[in-house]
């Protein structure tokens, strides 16, 4: 079980109950961006930064 959703910038934000991970890949599989979890992760949601970036700061 898992899920993938196409995001604004053609990458595939992937899920993987199966293996526990959840990661960015391009269009050509290449891993971008990877989190191996000690849970099992059924679902990722892709927030681009213009929302959540109000509720950081960066020094």
């Amino acid at each position: 079980m898992g899920s993938a959703y196409l995001l604004p910038n053609g990458n595939l934000l992937q899920t993987s109950s199966k293996t526990g991970c959840v990661m960015v890949t391009d269009q050509k599989g290449k891993i971008l961006w990877e989190l191996n979890s000690y849970f099992v992760p059924y679902r990722a949601e892709y927030v681009p930064a213009s929302i959540w970036e109000h509720y950081f700061t960066r020094d």
